[in-house]
């Protein structure tokens, strides 16, 4: 342990010494310098330096002379501070004349002159973009680049659209299920339903009692036609012709008669029918009732938005299309 520390001190000795020297160098070089341009200045030659050029030389001398001078106080002073490890050697760098001379370039060197301005120029004048930090991009990638990310928007928007239209098909089933609900409900759906049944059939049996009643008076007036017709030609019918004549009368009046007395049912059945709906039990069907007209309208508008979105998704998706082939 004792060795190597006198090794160290040693080392940092010789190191002052370097420097002591060097800067005792410094000094008789400045002053040979300062005796020589003495006598070139009594000589009067005419090849004595500009003053311009004499005080960049200066400057640049002593700027490699203080950065030398820089690089050994530093060294020294860092080897002063590096603690000692155990059971490791620790070695001081020697610093020479040419570390120093590499460590201080000189102001004209080459290794600290700065790019260029028309350089920069003529790498900032290439075509083409930069995307994405420094990744170049040509005009034709970033073409290619902008119609993907306007597919991607489209994608984007059919995928809203699908949505839509699947939200609106879960709201049309759940509309459907509550209009079977009230259809199938005993308290006001199916008496709405037997109802609306009921006044269907009296309207057929009307229409069908009318027909009816159009086709016997149709022949009767054919009858009493015929009755007119043989008074007046004073013809004696034949037995068996009248006897068929009164078979059909008869017939049809009692045709006639079975439709008065289905007339009389029907028209009893309609006031029944009115004194049902006016009665309270009748005014909450009709309640019902309006319920369900209005959701009939409400699964109008909603088939009609969805036949809506589902125009505006072809249209999507053809402009999808087109976007791709492009």
């Amino acid at each position: 342990m004792e060795s190597d520390d006198s090794e160290r001190q040693k080392k940092l000795e010789a190191g002052k010494e370097k420097l002591k020297l060097f800067q005792k160098k410094k000094t008789s070089t400045g002053t040979k310098k300062k005796k020589k341009k003495d006598r070139s200045s009594t000589s009067g030659s005419a090849q004595s330096p500009s003053p311009g050029r004499e005080r960049r030389r200066r400057s640049s001398s002593q700027d490699r002379a203080a950065a030398k001078i820089a690089n050994l106080e530093a060294a020294l002073a860092l080897e002063e501070k590096v603690p000692k490890q155990d059971g490791e050697d620790v070695e001081v760098e020697e610093i020479s004349q040419a570390d120093t001379d590499r460590d201080a370039p000189s102001i004209a060197s080459e290794l600290g002159s700065p790019i260029p301005f028309d350089a920069e120029q003529e790498q900032n004048s290439q075509s083409g973009s930069y995307v994405s930090g420094s990744e170049y991009t040509s005009g034709e990638e970033y073409s290619e680049n902008e119609l993907k990310n306007r597919t991607q928007e489209l994608e984007e928007e059919l995928t809203a659209k699908k949505a839509a239209l699947k939200q609106i098909s879960r709201e049309n089933a759940d509309l459907k299920g509550k209009l079977e609900l009230m259809l199938q409900d005993q308290s006001g759906g199916s008496v709405i339903k037997d109802l609306s049944r009921q006044v269907e059939e009296m309207r057929e049996s009307l229409q069908m009692k009318q027909s009816i009643l159009q086709d016997i008076n149709k022949e009767n007036q054919d009858l009493r036609a015929k009755l007119e017709q043989g008074e007046q030609n004073k013809a004696t019918p034949n037995g068996g012709q009248v006897e068929e004549l009164k078979v059909n009368l008869n017939a049809k009046q009692k045709s006639l008669d079975e439709l008065n007395k289905r007339n009389e049912q029907l028209e009893a059945e309609n006031v029944n029918l009115k004194k049902q709906l006016s009665s309270p039990q009748g005014v909450a069907l009709q309640s019902d009732f309006s319920e369900l007209e209005n959701l009939k309208e409400t699964l109008v508008e909603k088939e009609k938005a969805l036949a809506k979105l589902q125009s505006e998704n072809n249209e999507l998706t053809q402009r999808l299309k087109s976007s791709r082939r492009r």
